[in-house]
């Protein structure tokens, strides 16, 4: 298959910040807090965000200095999770979809990101287990509700329980964040090569203590998820939209 013009063009770009990145993730290995590789890692990957996509946020992403946390956004690009780590120098744990491990030339960096293999049926034992491990040894949580990629370009989807359960059992801070331009395509690959311009910006964590002891409740989860994704439509002025979703599915 022809490579056109501007993939040719996107390959150089892309293999000069990998270049710059290199030497940027060096300088950062001495005082990095995730160990060299991961920070290592951390810092191509804030390069090649910040310059490819001209990444801007309302600030750095609240989540404690340490302790566990949960980072819940919406999500319309595969390229969500880099994103999204490049608003915090901490590491985050991502709850990633099964199929993407079975990439082999990928699955290595998964697992060395710690990343949490997910069915998409939403539910998912084994994948809820290892998310409650990661919160209890004091790790970042990165969580799309949705519980896959929304390509219908209208406001967001409804939510899978399993963030809400995880939350109440752990009883750590929510982070909602909406992500804002990230490159679409009719591809898993193609994203990462598209030029764009991305913001995210960060809610106050959501207070859940009203919930607390009750995540045996399904009403109670399925609240919980709607907040959850209440708080990141009015971060992304679409409140009206899921709004108007939500009460058009409690008519019928």
């Amino acid at each position: 298959m022809p490579v056109s013009p501007s993939d040719r063009y996107a390959v150089v770009i892309l293999s000069v910040l990998g270049l710059v990145g290199a030497g940027i993730g060096t300088w950062r290995l001495a005082r990095g807090r995730n160990g060299p590789v991961l920070t290592f890692l951390a810092g191509m990957n804030r390069l090649y965000v910040k310059v490819w996509f001209r990444w801007s946020s309302n600030g750095p992403a609240p989540v404690p200095d340490r302790g566990a946390a949960i980072i819940v956004a919406n999500h319309t690009s595969p390229v969500d999770p880099m994103i999204l780590q490049c608003g915090t120098e901490r590491l985050i744990v991502f709850m990633m979809a099964r199929k993407y491990f079975k990439v082999r030339a990928l699955s290595w960096l998964y697992r060395l990101l710690r990343s949490i293999p997910v069915n998409r049926t939403g539910r998912d034992t084994a994948a809820t287990e290892a998310a409650l491990r990661a919160l209890e040894r004091g790790e970042v949580l990165g969580v799309f509700p949705e519980g896959r990629i929304n390509l219908t370009g209208n406001g967001l989807l409804d939510p899978r329980p399993g963030v809400a359960l995880i939350a109440l059992r752990r009883r750590v801070p929510v982070v909602p964040a909406y992500i804002e331009g990230a490159p679409l395509g009719t591809t898993m690959v193609r994203p990462f090569f598209k030029r764009a311009k991305v913001r995210v910006t960060y809610g106050r964590p959501i207070d859940l203590s009203q919930y607390y002891g009750r995540e045996k409740d399904r009403e109670v989860l399925e609240e919980v998820s709607r907040r959850f994704m209440s708080a990141i439509a009015r971060l992304g002025g679409v409140e009206d939209r899921w709004s108007a979703r939500i009460a058009s599915e409690s008519e019928s």
